[in-house]
């Protein structure tokens, strides 16, 4: 639906809008006059506040400004001259028909001429909305209202319960959207921990460590005396048998450090995960081989027999200096290479030794192609979360959840040599009351890691225009979070994880 027009302001005098105190003292007030549909929906006073502040204030259609402003008989304009016509009428032709003066109407509420003026329902509807917009009132019913308030939020004691849980938690540091949203329902739990490194090597997944131990060898003086031999075969016996092996888990290498910063409770965004793997062609023909095996042993370079007599032939060619056989085989090969090599600089033309093999005999050297692991991709994950302040105290909990993210991102000063790395995060998929049983299992999961924070984006009018409160909170915005795991999920990463459920 359109935006109500508005007209020009015009200064009206009127008797104060309670009809009580003061009643009979009149005022001089700035008024616009709003239109929608070629009728009158509503009106607006502009008072003067501190420091030059305008404060504006909604009419009530049920009051006696109202009324007055209807069947005013004049209006000043900007040089304080007193016009003798009905503003409510002057500022319909102006604002609707502005210079077609033949279309101006005499009285906008004449029912002979067509009134002008909306219904009783549509004025106190319009108020209504126009109201809660100036106020940063809830846009609901009054039910909902009542629904929102702290202590009417379902679940509210799920978080109080969910802040013991760990030592450092508190209320304070613990933020949700909406503001009634249920932790018991499927949501995106993010928590914020400082960045610590504890090895150079931080990229290793959850693994099993294998201990070998054994009793110390125990020579009994008392029972074997000091007998050499005695001892020297104890002692062998003592080799002999066999040491005791147990296998402890080491969790995988995080980044996480003990620093506990907070908890944002989202409700659940799309979920799309993507796992990847860098793989690449690979090419290497019979003097690439050749070139590799002068270095290392052939041994080294785990060939086959068959390929290994080739490259043996290969090398025997070229330290025979043979470059006269014919062009046939590896030597054949070799002497294409040189000569591609002399045309090139003779006559500054590219040609290729399979240019020249392909010429002379028709054939090309093997390339030996292959698809080769390259290495493993780091993931990252993209949000988007379109956030309605439905009250103040929402509006609020949306600016906190924004700073609280840009704060975490945000590398820290240590001096002028050095910067500490930002915070990291922990993501996880959960419904529950807050124990890591939790967890979904019908969605992916986060690296233990922990993940980074790329980037932040926030749009404070995400359909194309500026709409806010009196408080100049936007009444939606959009934020869009971009974040990155840490580390590699390994193979050993995904056995750590229940057997029903899809992994990381």
């Amino acid at each position: 639906m359109a935006d109500p027009i508005e007209s020009k302001q015009y200064t009206i005098e009127t008797n104060s809008s309670d009809g009580t105190f003061g009643a009979l003292l009149k005022s001089k007030s700035n008024y616009t006059f709003q239109y929608k549909d070629g009728e009158l929906v509503g009106a607006v006073r502009t008072d003067d506040g501190v420091r030059g502040a305008k404060i504006k204030k909604q009419v009530n259609p049920d009051s006696k400004e109202w009324k007055q402003l209807l069947e005013s008989t004049s209006y000043f304009d900007s040089d304080g001259d007193e016009i003798k016509k009905n503003a409510a009428t002057q500022s319909y032709n102006e604002a609707i028909h502005k210079g077609k003066i033949d279309n101006y109407i005499d009285d906008i509420n004449d029912p002979v001429g067509g009134n002008k003026i909306v219904s009783d329902e549509k004025l106190g509807r319009h108020y209504r909305e126009e109201t809660n917009s100036l106020t940063n009132e809830e846009l609901i019913n009054e039910a909902e209202k009542e629904s929102l308030k702290p202590e009417n939020i379902k679940g509210q004691n799920i978080k109080d319960k969910y802040d013991k849980r760990k030592r450092g938690y508190k209320s304070k540091t613990v933020y949700r959207y909406p503001l009634d949203i249920s932790i018991r329902q499927d949501h995106l739990e993010i928590s914020r921990y400082n960045y610590q490194r504890s090895s150079v090597q931080g990229s290793r997944p959850s693994r099993l460590v294998e201990t070998r131990t054994k009793d110390d060898f125990v020579w009994d003086q008392n029972t074997m005396g000091g007998n050499a031999n005695k001892r020297k075969n104890a002692y062998r016996d003592y080799l002999s048998k066999p040491s005791t092996t147990t296998y402890t888990e080491k969790k995988g290498d995080s980044m996480k450090g003990s620093t506990y910063f907070g908890t944002v409770f989202l409700p659940m965004p799309k979920v799309v995960d993507t796992n990847g793997a860098e793989w690449g062609k690979s090419e290497l023909n019979i003097l690439g081989l050749a070139a590799a095996s002068l270095g290392e042993g052939l041994g080294q370079l785990g060939l086959d027999a068959e390929s290994q007599a080739e490259l043996e032939n290969a090398k025997s060619i070229i330290g025979a200096g043979d470059k006269t056989s014919k062009m046939k085989d590896i030597g054949g090969a070799f002497a294409s290479q040189f000569y591609s090599g002399a045309v090139a600089r003779a006559t500054g033309q590219s040609v290729s030794t399979d240019q020249l093999l392909a010429r002379a005999s028709g054939r090309v050297l093997n390339p030996n192609a292959e698809m080769l692991f390259g290495g493993p991709v780091l993931r990252d994950f993209n949000f988007d979360f379109t956030m309605i302040a439905r009250s103040k105290d929402e509006g609020k909990q949306i600016r906190r959840i924004i700073r609280f993210f840009k704060e975490g991102m945000a590398p820290k000063f240590n001096n002028s040599t050095f910067l500490v790395t930002p915070d990291i995060f922990i993501l996880k998929y959960k419904r529950g009351e807050g124990h890591d049983s939790d967890t979904i299992n019908t969605v992916n999961r986060f690296s233990p890691g922990g993940l980074a924070l790329k980037t932040i984006a926030v749009d404070y009018a995400p359909n194309g225009y500026w709409s806010a409160y009196q408080d100049s909170q936007p009444i939606a915005l959009k934020m869009s979070l971009n974040f990155a795991e840490l580390r590699p999920i390994y193979q050993d990463d995904h056995f750590d994880t229940p057997e029903d459920s899809v992994g990381y």
